[in-house]
């Protein structure tokens, strides 16, 4: 598990992949390198998408409270190409 997460971190797929593979997430006979370009192409893809971070604050004036609200929007499209490639 380690091994999984500091690959997520250092972006090296090839060790995310045979982590993965370790950890029992994949059949035992996965080529790990086909895997790993796999992986890369997901996380790439991920990295690509347009995400639009919108933040909203009001206050009610007579006990002075706040409140804050933060929505992210995604782009349909792009979030269904990432599906597609995932499951194909």
């Amino acid at each position: 598990m380690e091994v999984f997460l500091a690959s997520i971190a250092t972006e090296e797929y090839v060790s995310m992949a045979s982590a993965l593979t370790e950890m029992g997430a994949t059949n035992k006979d996965v080529d790990v390198m086909a895997f790993a370009k796999d992986l890369e192409k997901i996380f790439s893809s991920i990295q690509d998408l347009d995400i639009e971070l919108i933040v909203a604050t009001a206050r009610d004036t007579t006990t002075n409270a706040t409140a804050v609200s933060a929505n992210i929007v995604v782009d349909e499209r792009q979030m269904n190409a990432l599906f597609l490639d995932v499951v194909s």
